[in-house]
């Protein structure tokens, strides 16, 4: 039992510091994880890329406006967050935004 405990308290300890592209922030420090990573105005974790720069597993590097970032890879709209949808298997922010429910 005192194992499981103290594999339990590690991962919650360690989960604070875990950052992938895709992961919802609201400060850059919880992106620090991610090598150069930030967190951008749509609330997730990102970092720019390029073909010196690769994006880590499960996401690609997606030209958005302006900058290629990182953005994680997806098949259907579930697998992304809530304001994102699964676009060319890459969960981008919906566009437009959908106006509030009446």
């Amino acid at each position: 039992m005192k194992r499981f405990t103290l594999l339990l308290v590690l991962g919650l300890v360690g989960c604070g510091s875990f950052a992938i592209p895709g992961r919802a922030c609201r400060k850059h420090e919880e992106c620090k994880g991610l090598e150069r990573g930030y967190c951008a105005k749509a609330e997730i974790c990102t970092r720019e890329c390029s073909e010196a720069q690769p994006c880590p597993d499960n996401s690609t590097c997606s030209l958005q406006v302006s900058r290629s970032v990182c953005l994680p890879k997806c098949e259907v709209d579930t697998d992304c967050l809530t304001g994102f949808q699964c676009l060319d298997s890459v969960c981008q922010v919906k566009a437009p935004l959908e106006p509030p429910a009446k």
